[in-house]
Protein backbone atom coordinates (compact mmCIF):
# COMPACT_ATOMS: atom_id res chain seq x y z
CA UNK A 1 0.00 0.00 0.00
CA UNK A 2 1.37 3.36 -1.03
CA UNK A 3 0.08 6.71 0.12
CA UNK A 4 -0.51 9.43 -2.47
CA UNK A 5 -1.51 13.06 -2.47
CA UNK A 6 -4.11 14.78 -4.60
CA UNK A 7 -3.17 16.92 -7.59
CA UNK A 8 -6.03 19.35 -7.08
CA UNK A 9 -5.37 21.46 -10.19
CA UNK A 10 -5.18 18.53 -12.58
CA UNK A 11 -8.19 16.88 -10.93
CA UNK A 12 -10.24 20.04 -11.40
CA UNK A 13 -9.17 20.39 -15.04
CA UNK A 14 -10.11 16.78 -15.82
CA UNK A 15 -13.41 17.15 -13.97
CA UNK A 16 -14.28 20.32 -15.88
CA UNK A 17 -13.43 18.67 -19.19
CA UNK A 18 -15.40 15.48 -18.44
CA UNK A 19 -18.17 16.70 -16.11
CA UNK A 20 -20.88 15.81 -18.62
CA UNK A 21 -20.02 12.16 -17.79
CA UNK A 22 -19.01 12.44 -14.11
CA UNK A 23 -21.56 11.24 -11.54
CA UNK A 24 -21.71 11.27 -7.75
CA UNK A 25 -20.53 8.00 -6.18
CA UNK A 26 -19.61 6.45 -9.53
CA UNK A 27 -15.81 6.60 -9.29
CA UNK A 28 -15.27 3.37 -11.27
CA UNK A 29 -17.44 4.55 -14.16
CA UNK A 30 -16.05 8.08 -13.91
CA UNK A 31 -12.47 6.87 -14.33
CA UNK A 32 -13.56 4.71 -17.26
CA UNK A 33 -15.06 7.83 -18.89
CA UNK A 34 -11.83 9.75 -18.32
CA UNK A 35 -9.89 6.88 -19.91
CA UNK A 36 -12.04 7.17 -23.04
CA UNK A 37 -11.64 10.98 -23.17
CA UNK A 38 -7.89 10.98 -22.44
CA UNK A 39 -6.86 7.69 -24.03
CA UNK A 40 -3.57 9.10 -25.35
CA UNK A 41 -2.39 9.92 -21.80
CA UNK A 42 -3.08 6.32 -20.78
CA UNK A 43 -1.63 4.76 -23.94
CA UNK A 44 1.60 6.73 -23.47
CA UNK A 45 1.90 5.62 -19.84
CA UNK A 46 1.68 9.21 -18.60
CA UNK A 47 -1.44 8.31 -16.59
CA UNK A 48 -2.42 5.00 -14.99
CA UNK A 49 -5.67 3.68 -13.55
CA UNK A 50 -5.42 2.96 -9.82
CA UNK A 51 -7.69 1.19 -7.35
CA UNK A 52 -7.37 1.82 -3.67
CA UNK A 53 -8.96 3.76 -0.86
CA UNK A 54 -9.62 7.38 0.00
CA UNK A 55 -10.30 8.90 3.37
CA UNK A 56 -13.95 9.73 4.09
CA UNK A 57 -13.42 10.56 7.77
CA UNK A 58 -10.58 10.21 10.26
CA UNK A 59 -9.36 6.61 10.16
CA UNK A 60 -12.08 5.45 7.74
CA UNK A 61 -11.30 4.88 4.07
CA UNK A 62 -13.64 3.88 1.26
CA UNK A 63 -12.67 1.79 -1.78
CA UNK A 64 -12.09 4.11 -4.68
CA UNK A 65 -10.84 4.36 -8.25
CA UNK A 66 -8.64 7.22 -9.41
CA UNK A 67 -5.78 8.08 -11.75
CA UNK A 68 -2.08 8.37 -11.01
CA UNK A 69 -0.22 10.90 -13.12
CA UNK A 70 3.45 10.84 -14.11
CA UNK A 71 4.38 12.34 -10.70
CA UNK A 72 2.43 9.59 -8.89
CA UNK A 73 -0.03 12.13 -7.56
CA UNK A 74 -3.77 11.51 -7.76
CA UNK A 75 -6.15 12.81 -10.37
CA UNK A 76 -9.61 12.28 -8.91
CA UNK A 77 -12.44 13.40 -11.21
CA UNK A 78 -15.11 12.25 -8.74
CA UNK A 79 -13.96 14.44 -5.86
CA UNK A 80 -15.71 17.56 -7.14
CA UNK A 81 -19.11 15.84 -6.92
CA UNK A 82 -18.81 15.61 -3.12
CA UNK A 83 -19.20 18.18 -0.39
CA UNK A 84 -16.08 17.36 1.67
CA UNK A 85 -13.14 19.61 0.92
CA UNK A 86 -10.84 17.89 -1.58
CA UNK A 87 -7.77 19.13 0.29
CA UNK A 88 -8.59 16.85 3.23
CA UNK A 89 -8.25 13.58 1.27
CA UNK A 90 -5.62 10.90 1.55
CA UNK A 91 -5.29 8.07 -0.98
CA UNK A 92 -3.81 4.60 -0.76
CA UNK A 93 -3.24 2.46 -3.82
CA UNK A 94 -3.83 -1.27 -3.65
CA UNK A 95 -3.47 -1.91 -7.38
CA UNK A 96 -2.20 0.13 -10.32
CA UNK A 97 -2.65 -1.04 -13.89
CA UNK A 98 0.61 -0.99 -15.83
CA UNK A 99 -1.16 -0.04 -19.04
CA UNK A 100 -4.59 0.80 -20.33
CA UNK A 101 -4.98 -2.48 -22.24
CA UNK A 102 -4.54 -4.44 -19.01
CA UNK A 103 -7.26 -2.27 -17.42
CA UNK A 104 -9.69 -2.74 -20.33
CA UNK A 105 -9.07 -6.50 -20.38
CA UNK A 106 -9.77 -6.65 -16.63
CA UNK A 107 -13.13 -4.94 -17.19
CA UNK A 108 -13.99 -7.45 -19.94
CA UNK A 109 -13.07 -10.33 -17.62
CA UNK A 110 -15.19 -8.84 -14.83
CA UNK A 111 -18.49 -8.92 -16.75
CA UNK A 112 -17.93 -5.33 -17.98
CA UNK A 113 -18.18 -4.03 -14.41
CA UNK A 114 -15.43 -1.42 -13.82
CA UNK A 115 -15.54 -1.89 -10.02
CA UNK A 116 -13.47 -5.05 -10.67
CA UNK A 117 -14.66 -6.75 -7.47
CA UNK A 118 -13.85 -10.26 -8.68
CA UNK A 119 -10.69 -9.28 -10.53
CA UNK A 120 -9.18 -7.54 -7.47
CA UNK A 121 -10.50 -9.91 -4.81
CA UNK A 122 -7.04 -10.99 -3.60
CA UNK A 123 -5.71 -7.42 -3.55
CA UNK A 124 -8.79 -6.31 -1.57
CA UNK A 125 -8.17 -9.06 0.97
CA UNK A 126 -4.53 -8.05 1.37
CA UNK A 127 -5.50 -4.38 1.70
CA UNK A 128 -8.00 -5.19 4.43
CA UNK A 129 -5.31 -7.02 6.39
CA UNK A 130 -2.87 -4.15 5.91
CA UNK A 131 -5.47 -1.66 7.19
CA UNK A 132 -6.22 -3.83 10.22
CA UNK A 133 -2.49 -4.09 10.99
CA UNK A 134 -2.16 -0.29 10.72
CA UNK A 135 -5.17 0.69 12.82
CA UNK A 136 -7.36 2.07 10.07
CA UNK A 137 -10.55 0.83 8.44
CA UNK A 138 -11.03 0.13 4.75
CA UNK A 139 -14.62 -0.37 3.55
CA UNK A 140 -16.22 -1.03 0.22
Amino acid sequence: MRKHTLDLEQSKAVYEDCKRHIQVKHCYNNVFEVVTDYISNFRSGKWKVAYGFTEVMAGLYCRHCFILNENETVIDPTIFTQSKSPLEREYYTMYVFNNVDEYLTAIEENDLMPALDKYLREQDKQAQQWAKDNGIIFVG
